[in-house]
């Protein structure tokens, strides 16, 4: 769709997908490829749930700098609370102090840097991925464990009610994912 608009695409990943359609094979905290280079500096790269899979983040930010022209942007989203995935690739969950951290050290001038997702859904999250068993086969047990999973389900339902946000608000100092746009000076 990009390329029909009349803009260029180049595509990084780690792996090639099934299509075959990844264009450039690599990490993004190794030496880019020459040909991705190809003198050639981007208007704007996209860089949505990766970086938690990035081990070296100060080569990731220099390979950044280098490859966006000056004024061109970069786009981030990152989760910040979030099961482990893609292991053993899954390092990190940055804050927003990380991504301005290494924006500032690599020559990028942050220009929007946002903590999305609150409690609420930090705890659908949570809520999502947990199960409760029987610690032992005994009746008493068993009964609590599915007590724990009646109270997760309608703890769940509750969450995603629509009309639940305007009768309870959750406060805390949790959030899911951070949204970061930085630019080359």
């Amino acid at each position: 769709m990009l390329e029909e608009a009349g803009y260029q695409y180049a595509s990084l990943d780690v792996v090639q997908n099934q299509a075959g359609t990844v264009e450039f094979i690599a990490t993004l905290d190794a030496p880019s490829p020459e040909q991705l280079t190809r003198g050639i500096q981007y208007d704007f790269i996209l860089c949505t749930e990766v970086m938690e899979h990035v081990a070296g983040w100060d080569a990731a930010f220099a390979n950044f700098s280098r490859l966006l022209r000056p004024g061109g942007r970069i786009l981030f989203t990152c989760p910040h609370f979030y099961p482990l995935h893609e292991t053993p690739y899954d390092f990190w969950r940055p804050t927003p102090f990380a991504f301005q951290t290494f924006a500032e050290k690599h020559g990028l001038k942050t220009l929007s840097l946002e903590a999305l997702g609150g409690p609420r859904e930090v705890l659908g999250t949570l809520l999502a991925e947990t199960y409760a068993y029987p610690a032992t086969g005994r009746l008493w047990d068993r009964i609590v464990a599915k007590a724990a999973r009646i109270t997760r389900n309608v703890a769940l339902a509750a969450l995603k009610n629509p009309g639940w946000p305007g009768r309870v608000e959750l406060r805390g100092p949790y959030f899911l994912s951070v949204l970061a746009v930085l630019e080359k000076a």
